[in-house]
């Protein structure tokens, strides 16, 4: 088998947009599930709660599909804040972290080749290539661990679930069969 080149974490855009960036954190990092206290220094307790104190409805924190447009300014600008204080350095430094382990490894996507990393934190990001040929987080996220109450869950099981869903979905790990 051929050995894998290994990414370069720094050719890697960030989330493309402030509707994505948005989204990613509404649906993310304020998801109390996914447990982002673990992985991130400085997080408040609850993130949501300055959210809508910044003016963000609960509506629009519980909204299967965050709608940037649809938020009044104060919140679009708190939202984004907390993804370049909070959630873009987490995605960073997993990204960095799972290149120097080597968790990574090729999601087999038919439209567009992408990659997907686990970070030391357990953040899970997968990394595609636009039209261009650039290559951009598509997303950063947590796995909830399975059989684990979420106040309960530590920061290796949500590691252990990350790598499960990499070795599940991906290449990581064929060589080694």
């Amino acid at each position: 088998m051929k050995p894998r080149e290994r990414p370069d974490p720094a050719a890697i855009g960030d989330l493309p947009g402030p509707e994505s960036r948005f989204a990613h954190v509404i649906k993310h990092l304020y998801a109390p599930g996914e447990r982002w206290d673990l992985a991130v220094r400085g997080l408040p307790a609850r993130p949501e709660r300055e959210a809508q104190g910044a003016g963000c409805t609960s509506a629009e924190l519980r909204a299967r599909e965050p709608s940037y447009h649809g938020a009044c300014a104060a919140c679009r600008a708190h939202v984004l804040r907390d993804h370049d204080r909070h959630l873009q350095p987490a995605y960073r430094q997993a990204l960095a972290t799972a290149t120097d382990s080597g968790r990574w490894g090729t999601w087999a996507d038919a439209q567009r080749p992408q990659e997907a990393f686990v970070g030391d934190s357990g953040v899970f990001v997968i990394a595609r290539r636009t039209r261009s040929g650039e290559q951009n987080v598509a997303t950063a996220y947590r796995v909830v661990p399975r059989g684990v109450r979420p106040g309960e869950a530590t920061a290796d099981d949500f590691l252990k679930a990350a790598v499960r869903k990499l070795r599940d979905k991906t290449s990581y790990g064929q060589e080694d069969r």
